[in-house]
């Protein structure tokens, strides 16, 4: 008798260019790879961008406004943040970092963020709007939060323009971020 061979590939086979393709896979991932600082900076901002998404909806679900503000070195320089929440009772704002989510961030050595907004994430006192904080505090000035954007329980937050900045090899990158207090923030005038 004369029998011929099915047409196709055994289960054997398939396994064995699955098991292949898997570690090629794996080394391709694994493999340490030169980093774009750009896409350093992308990686940042859209953190961040999702963060503030985040507190738009928790604002909103909690009925109490979220506030952001940064973290700032010796130099003025940002290098990360933290999330306060509202506190109606007190009547004061309360830091968030306590709950796993809103933690305080710091961002990689080298990177940092600047504010072009002029009323952002100025000192309370300096500011025309001092009910946000309760007169009857018993904080003291250096610990009320300079409160940079504030989201509302309504959907809106206030207005902000954010540069990250990375230097690398003597060259500077930068990816701007903006927001009318309406649409979410997002990226504006950025060139690689």
């Amino acid at each position: 008798m004369n029998f011929r061979r099915a047409l196709g590939f055994t289960l054997i086979e398939m396994l064995i260019v699955l098991l292949i393709l898997s570690i090629v896979i794996g080394a391709i991932l694994v493999s340490p790879r030169q980093g774009n600082p750009y896409d350093d900076l992308k990686i940042e901002s859209n953190r961040l961008r999702q963060y503030t998404q985040a507190a738009v909806e928790y604002a909103m679900l909690s009925g109490s406004a979220i506030g952001l503000s940064l973290i700032q070195d010796e130099t003025e320089k940002a290098t990360g943040y933290r999330w306060w929440g509202w506190d109606i009772e007190k009547e004061t704002w309360v830091t968030l970092s306590k709950k796993k989510r809103w933690e305080d961030y710091s961002f990689p050595q080298g990177l940092f963020l600047t504010s072009h907004s002029e009323e952002l994430f100025k000192k309370t006192d300096e500011t025309e709007d001092e009910d946000i904080f309760n007169e009857n505090s018993d904080e003291s000035e250096e610990e009320k939060p300079k409160i940079g954007i504030i989201f509302f329980s309504n959907g809106l937050m206030t207005p902000a323009s954010l540069t990250f900045s990375l230097k690398n090899n003597e060259e500077l990158y930068e990816l701007n971020l903006d927001t009318d207090g309406v649409v979410p923030l997002h990226e504006i005038n950025n060139t690689q």
